[in-house]
């Protein structure tokens, strides 16, 4: 099947073939693969990355105010 450039700007979802350069049609699991490759892996990576942070860097308003007393050590 070929599409025209116009056809392919519209449908947004073709490619290259190896051999012809002929532009086709993705599969079905080519856009699932993009699909979790660009959705699904991020969330999960920030959601990992939430649990992680929030394990770690506890931010009290005691420690906060234990940095600022440093700070104001360091800067007289």
């Amino acid at each position: 099947m070929k599409f025209s450039k116009k056809e392919t700007a519209a449908y947004g979802l073709v490619g290259n073939s190896d051999t012809t350069g002929e532009i086709i049609q993705q599969s079905a699991s080519t856009i699932a693969g993009l699909r979790l490759l660009m959705t699904i892996l991020p969330i999960i990576g920030l959601i990992c990355a939430l649990f992680i942070f929030n394990k770690k860097f506890i931010l009290t308003d005691e420690k906060a105010q234990e940095i600022a007393d440093q700070l104001k050590e360091r800067n007289a």
